[in-house]
């Protein structure tokens, strides 16, 4: 049986385990983490991210102090380079974007599942009749859920060439 990596690291040095013929099928990625405190309309994100050793995105998070809940966890978005590895490592691997292997199918699959959360949110925020504390609340985490999506979004697709005309805001 192979050990976790949990019983790898109790048994091997910081070099070793480093060594992926000494952890396998466990693989150790050195890698850093980076937090950039970006600032919109008085309010500070901090954008959380993982990078290899060329400093390439991994893995990354749009932080605000509403998606910090105590004892939950927060959801990341995982970048190509480690969702490769991961397939790597999957006995049984999904298609290339999660339902097809076709970038097309799954843009125009993506695109709908976002309108249908959008317009759901519309409907429990913006558009309800009776505004009260419970509303506001959820309106308030709505807000900073899209605002960080829409960040995050930005930041990947600005990186491919492809801006948005409006504005996301201005950021420190």
């Amino acid at each position: 049986m192979n050990k976790s990596f949990d019983q790898q690291k109790m048994l091997l040095d910081k070099e070793e385990f480093l060594k992926e013929s000494k952890t396998t099928p466990n693989k150790a990625i050195k890698s850093y983490v980076v937090l950039e405190p970006i600032e919109h309309q008085g309010v500070t994100r901090v954008r959380v991210t993982a990078r290899d050793e060329n400093l390439d995105v991994l893995w990354g998070v749009m932080i605000s102090e509403g998606l910090m809940p105590s004892g939950n966890s927060t959801p990341v978005a995982i970048y190509s380079s480690l969702r490769n590895m991961i397939r790597e490592k999957l006995s049984d691997p999904k298609p290339k974007h999660e339902i097809t292997s076709d970038p097309y199918e799954s843009i125009s699959h993506c695109k709908a599942a976002i309108n249908e959360l959008i317009d759901e949110s519309l409907k429990r925020t913006v558009q309800i009749k009776k505004k009260n504390a419970i509303t506001n609340t959820r309106a308030d985490d709505v807000a900073s859920i899209l605002w960080d999506t829409l960040q995050q979004l930005s930041y990947s697709l600005d990186k491919l060439g492809i801006k948005s005309s409006s504005s996301t805001g201005s950021e420190k």
